[in-house]
């Protein structure tokens, strides 16, 4: 649907539908390429079969993406600034708690009895992230890079309610994405 007189266009709206979040080992081979990244039938697991899913997320807990940046660095100069670092985060309701769930929170396999040792509140490890929101209108934006997790924070355990986690992680720059903190597709909708 093109754009009414007004200028707007109802499909230009994105409401999501659906989504996921998948991880994979740092190795070149797992970033995913420019062109599969933007291509809208991606198959993530078969054409990167390195990633696994993290499973269903929550309702409530879809990918949210946001960016602060830190002071600004003032000259004597009216009118002049440089931006100093930014920080780059996206957070994630997971509502698995299954071991694939497990071993990312923990950063650790565990050991043949089932049994993780926890040696921190969070992992330190890095690994590679991939996101995908799917809207209603077609479109879909993905992210993919290196990323650390920041903050887990476990649901309160109620009577009939899904216990998940919601999970903060931060984008890092690499090499493997040639010096940015991350890279984003957004996937416009096919063409019926």
């Amino acid at each position: 649907m093109p754009a009414d007189i007004e200028g707007n266009n109802l499909q230009g709206v994105n409401i999501p539908i659906t989504g996921a979040c998948a991880w994979a080992p740092v190795d070149a081979a797992n970033i995913v390429a420019d062109a599969d990244l933007a291509d809208p039938d991606l198959a993530l697991l078969t054409d990167y079969p390195a990633y696994v899913k993290l499973g269903l997320i929550k309702a409530d807990g879809g990918v949210q993406a946001a960016a602060e940046s830190g002071d600004r660095i003032e000259f004597f100069q009216d009118g002049y600034s440089l931006a100093s670092s930014d920080t780059h985060t996206v957070e994630v309701g997971l509502a698995q708690g299954d071991s694939i769930v497990q071993r990312f929170l923990h950063g650790v396999a565990p050991n043949n009895e089932g049994v993780y040792y926890v040696t921190a509140a969070v992992p330190d490890n890095q690994f590679i992230l991939f996101t995908e929101v799917i809207y209603k209108n077609g479109a879909k934006e993905r992210c993919n890079g290196i990323a650390v997790i920041t903050q887990i924070a476990s649901d309160k355990a109620e009577r009939g309610a899904t216990r998940g986690y919601t999970v903060t992680l931060q984008w890092q720059a690499s090499t493997l994405t040639n010096g940015a903190k991350y890279k984003v597709a957004h996937v416009a909708p096919q063409a019926a």
